[in-house]
């Protein structure tokens, strides 16, 4: 088996062969295992005293808030901030230029905006499509202990300005078990009311300090003719809090080891919070009365970034009274660092507990699995954990910007007020020094006075200031002209406007961007982690307009979290612009007939919320109803029982009208019929009548016929009994005679 020795720092001996440990590699022909430390001996775990030296060589070697150019640069920003700066001569002029100030809070809103009011910046990551729903609600759950459990907005702010003014901000995200202890004083009470105060529901404990009964006045008595009584009674209640704590911290507070190369503190190898701390503070955190009365008192310091920050008189400290024991206050370093305290060859985290200044007191220590914090910065140094703030970048420029005010100020004064040059003995100087308005002053003769004329700068002066104020938006990326900028752009107008946001808003972007990546993810990361770690009970909150219900003990363990990308405000326009867009086709596309074929009500939802998103209203379920929501599905069941009655309806007149037009076609053939009919009969009827009126017109013909027949008959035998008398009969005649 390959070997080789290496000092053991642990023993005792001179460095000598025997007295060193063996290094197992991870050779697989000689190991079955990876390379492991095997000791030759057992080793003893480390005790407490060593402990303390290692902690308390660390939290020394991190940095102190009254020590250090890291102090002294904070405690600068905080007076650029104030405008506390030189002042200069008597007489001149004293004014200031807080271009610090400024950039910090134009910066400060468009972060806010983005953390803040943007719903989900960070979304835990699913591992499945069934587990999308789990990792949203987790989600939600989160953001509603950071807002709603905990000042959520202010947190942010805090943090965000810390960084913006002093290099890096820091969050502190932990379980807090402590206890609150307060007195209540209840009058009037019946017996029941009583009874249910020293009885309460939300687990407290109630006990009476006093209790007073007064007889009820008038005829009150009780079934069996007792007086009734009420109470005046004083409880002394105490309240074991247990909740996730988000806050942030000062960074003086913040300790770190100085070697440590990132921006994520989860690595760090030595983090701390050393804070003051009153003897009723640390009793109600858990630790015993009798450790807490020997820590040592914390001395008032008037100096330091923890006094610089208290910069009015008012806000200064001068101790406490020691009458109050508890009132007393004690500093304490709350510290996480990894150690070997089993002396296995593996540095474990641990958190312990000190008091002290300058020489550590160890209240205790346990092991414990990451350490609470949480850092930020808007201008990120690689392989630093301490980054840039916007007073490193501005603070030039208003030493600069100051200076020059002062002398375009002090030059004006000269202007009103000029120097004069006098020839001696020539002139009455009470005159002279004598100023008032229509003042005379006597010389003796003339041009015994002439003004020292003083060079006018405010031309120049305006111009410089105005090349400072570009050179400052230029390193901050923000200014108070923008508008006024675009208006002076000559052309293109709206485009160049377009171009100088996106130029101006490039570097803020990227401030947010850190912001969310850092700050916004490591929060809800550490809020999820003591949930699921400390929480035994529900969480109950609304989300997108629906209360839900999480047991943060059933949460499965996740791995990653993704942050959405915040943009720029016109960036957030143009999205807002293409969303318009997209809205607009996806109607096209629906009344052509493409529902259910190119959009869905899902896409047109999401288009919605999105653009609703982007405006800037924030939350979309109070104006848009997720279709996938049981409200809206119920909706759709609803519609689509509605349809279907709405389809029987029209099915049924449909057939109601098939059957009147069969019926109708029916009964037009049967007037088609009857017409043909008619038809018939009337041409037959017709005929007959033609058939009639031939036959009377034959009839009448032979009638005629006849008649004529006999009338020639007649006339006939007129002419021949005319022609008898004349003649003599004919044998006709006379046979008709016969």
């Amino acid at each position: 088996m390959a070997t080789e020795l290496y000092d053991d720092p642990y023993s005792d001996d001179d460095g000598s062969e025997e007295g060193a440990t063996e290094l197992v590699t991870s050779d697989p022909a000689t190991t079955g295992t990876g390379g492991v430390l095997q000791d030759e001996r057992e080793r003893e775990p480390m005790t407490d005293r060593e402990i303390l030296s290692v902690v308390e060589t660390e939290l020394q070697n991190s940095g102190s808030e009254h020590s250090g150019e890291l102090s002294e640069n904070r405690i600068l920003a905080m007076r650029y901030y104030e405008g506390r700066m030189r002042s200069a001569p008597k007489g001149r002029s004293q004014a200031v230029s807080t271009d610090v100030a400024d950039v910090i809070e134009w910066t400060l809103p468009q972060c806010i905006e983005a953390l803040v009011n943007t719903e989900n910046v960070v979304l835990f990551d699913a591992q499945s499509e069934e587990d999308e729903e789990a990792a949203q609600l987790e989600t939600d759950a989160c953001e509603h202990v950071i807002f709603k459990e905990n000042d959520g907005f202010t947190y942010f702010y805090s943090v965000v300005k810390d960084a913006l003014m002093q290099k890096n901000g820091i969050g502190k995200i932990y379980w807090d078990e402590s206890t609150s202890v307060c007195y209540e004083t209840y009058e009037g009470l019946t017996e029941m009311e009583a009874a249910q105060l020293l009885q309460p529901e939300d687990g407290s404990i109630v006990v009476p300090t006093e209790m007073t009964p007064h007889e009820a006045g008038g005829a009150a008595v009780t079934m069996d003719g007792q007086p009734v009584f009420t109470y005046d009674i004083t409880v002394r209640r105490v309240t074991r809090n247990g909740g996730v704590k988000v806050v942030p911290m000062p960074p003086e507070e913040f300790r770190v080891n100085r070697d440590h190369t990132s921006i994520n503190l989860d690595d760090a190898r030595f983090t701390a919070h050393e804070r003051l701390a009153t003897e009723s503070d640390l009793i109600s955190e858990g630790w015993p009365e009798d450790l807490v009365r020997d820590l040592p008192t914390y001395s008032v310091d008037t100096t330091g970034e923890r006094e610089e920050r208290r910069s009015l008189e008012d806000e200064r400290d001068f101790g406490y009274d020691a009458s109050d024991r508890a009132t007393r206050r004690v500093k304490v370093a709350e510290c996480y660092a990894h150690v070997d305290t089993d002396r296995d060859g593996y540095a474990e985290l641990i958190q312990c507990h000190v008091a002290g200044d300058s020489t550590y007191v160890l209240m205790g220590w346990e092991h414990v699995p990451c350490n609470p914090f949480v850092g930020c910065t808007p201008f990120l140094m690689t392989h630093k954990f301490w980054g840039r703030s916007l007073y490193d970048k501005v603070s030039e420029i208003q030493d600069q910007k100051t200076e020059l005010v002062r002398a375009i100020q002090d030059n004006l004064s000269h202007q009103n007020n000029a120097r004069l040059a006098v020839v001696a003995g020539q002139v009455n100087l009470d005159d002279l020094l004598t100023t008032r308005p229509g003042g005379v002053v006597r010389q003796k003769a003339p041009g015994m006075i002439e003004p020292l004329v003083a060079p006018q700068i405010g031309e120049l002066g305006y111009r410089q200031l105005e090349w400072l104020d570009n050179v400052r938006t230029g390193r901050a990326g923000v200014s108070p002209d923008t508008a006024a900028v675009a208006n002076a752009i000559a052309g293109d107008t709206a485009h160049g406007l377009e171009r100088l946001m996106s130029a101006k808003e490039e570097l803020t972007g990227l401030i947010v961007k850190l912001f969310a990546n850092t700050l916004s993810k490591g929060t809800l990361t550490k809020v999820r982690m003591n949930l699921q770690r400390y929480r035994k009970t529900p969480i109950h909150f609304q989300a997108r307009k629906q209360w839900q219900e999480v047991n943060p003990a059933e949460w499965r363990a996740r791995t990653g979290a993704t942050v959405k990308t915040t943009l720029s405000h016109s960036d957030r326009m143009k999205k807002a612009q293409g969303l318009a867009m997209t809205l607009q086709q996806q109607q096209t596309v629906w009344e052509m007939g493409g529902d259910g074929i190119l959009v869905t009500m899902d896409n047109i939802y999401n288009t919605l919320a999105e653009f609703t998103r982007s405006s800037h209203v924030g939350d979309p379920s109070p104006y848009w109803q997720d279709p996938k929501s049981p409200e809206a599905q119920q909706a759709m069941q609803q519609k689509q029982q509605e349809a279907m009655e709405q389809q029987q309806q029209v099915e049924a007149q449909q057939a109601q009208m098939q059957a009147s037009q069969q019926m109708m076609l029916q009964a037009q053939a049967m007037i088609e019929q009857n017409r043909e009919l008619t038809k018939r009969m009337e041409s037959a009827l017709k005929d007959a009548r033609e058939r009639e009126k031939m036959a009377q017109a034959a009839l009448q013909h032979s009638q005629d016929l006849d008649l004529d027949y006999t009338k020639m008959e007649v006339d006939a035998a007129v002419d021949i009994h005319g022609q008898g008398l004349n003649q003599k009969p004919s044998p006709w005649d006379m046979g008709s005679a016969d």
